[in-house]
């Protein structure tokens, strides 16, 4: 976005995946200055909500990128 990480409302996202028992676990952190920066995040943009929403396009992504994937 072009913002500075020392602005206010800056995070960093961590990301992982890992194999549970043959299930994809992912792990999603939001890393924020303050807890006051995060619950500015969770109730004036709706962060928690809006990170769900994010999720459930992704599980309904990949099924399709799974099926159109090229052999091999």
């Amino acid at each position: 976005s072009g913002k500075s990480a020392d602005e206010p409302g800056q995070f960093v996202t961590t990301v992982t995946f890992n194999d549970q028992d043959g299930k994809m676990k992912l792990t999603l952190r939001a890393l924020f200055r303050s807890a006051a920066e995060r619950d500015e995040a969770v109730k004036k943009h709706n962060a928690i909500e809006g990170g769900n929403q994010t999720l459930n396009r992704l599980g309904e992504h990949l099924p399709r990128m799974v099926s159109a994937a090229p052999p091999g």
